[in-house]
């Protein structure tokens, strides 16, 4: 179990560096979308494209941030995390996934809409409508284990396992 963790330390670690590194290069997209509408090219179409890519990776550095907590207090130890934030299994994390993935298509997609011609869009439409419906239906298929109401409270101290599927699920009973 010791191990995992470390393991599991090590993907946050590099998730929390490339989130960084993500929200920089937003940062960089958004000078590069300043200096598009500031020199006068703000009715074009590129600078509608260059705010979404700012979107976009602001979308994608937030996620991983999300997935390294969520990872961190499945696996690591418990955090101070508001309700809404809480993870409890890998399946709220594979949602929390599928439903940032979905607005990222959705993003490209206005990307490549604004950029294509016709029928290349139609195309792309229907590859992310068809991606998007199966991330979709993923999700309703296999919902969270997690119920809204709250478990019944155990006087029974909880032990540690060296399964950790099983202290994972010893954990989301809390």
């Amino acid at each position: 179990m010791q191990r995992l963790r470390f393991l599991v330390v090590g993907a946050c670690l590099i998730l929390s560096f490339t989130s960084v590194l993500t929200m920089g290069w937003s940062a960089v997209k958004a000078v590069n979308l300043a200096r598009l509408l500031f020199g006068g090219d703000h009715t074009s179409d590129q600078a509608l494209v260059a705010l979404l890519n700012v979107v976009d990776l602001i979308l994608i550095a937030t996620v991983q941030v999300i997935i390294a907590l969520g990872l961190w207090e499945l696996f690591v130890d418990d955090l101070d995390l508001p309700d809404w934030l809480t993870v409890h299994s890998l399946s709220d994390l594979k949602r929390s996934l599928s439903e940032a993935l979905v607005l990222v298509l959705a993003i490209k997609f206005f990307e490549r809409f604004l950029s294509s011609t016709a029928l290349d869009a139609l195309y792309y439409a229907g590859a992310v409508a068809l991606v998007s419906g199966v991330l979709v239906a993923l999700t309703a298929v296999h919902p969270s284990r997690t119920s809204t109401a709250s478990p019944p409270a155990s006087d029974a101290p909880t032990v540690p396992t060296d399964d950790p599927a099983a202290d994972i699920r010893s954990r989301s009973d809390r």
